[in-house]
């Protein structure tokens, strides 16, 4: 992730996600999402960033850091949600997809 200019820091966290308030009241579904914080601006705008690339990724902004939760991604997109990240960083970089192309 250094080499993504935009993107300060990345680490894996855990999340807890409340169930329809109506259906499942104090319930929370726990999963897992990658959690980036902006190098410079905010959160906000990283997450506009991806929403608006050639591979659109849907992210929520949690204060100072936007989270891409995994369980909304399908295995066989992981490549092109690599793809999506690195992009936001200079055209140069290649993608996750060239590199695994045997």
């Amino acid at each position: 992730m250094a080499a993504v200019s935009l993107i300060g820091a990345a680490e894996a966290v855990e999340t807890k996600t409340p169930l329809a308030a109506r259906a499942v009241p104090g319930e929370q579904l726990t999963g897992w999402a990658v959690a980036l914080v902006p190098a410079n601006g905010s959160a906000a705008d990283l997450a506009a960033q991806l929403l608006t690339g050639t591979q659109a990724v849907a992210a929520r902004v949690d204060e100072s850091r936007v989270l891409i939760e995994l369980r909304s991604v399908a295995p066989k997109y992981d490549l092109a949600l690599v793809d999506a990240v690195m992009a936001l960083a200079s055209p140069s970089v290649g993608s996750a997809t060239e590199s695994a192309t045997p």
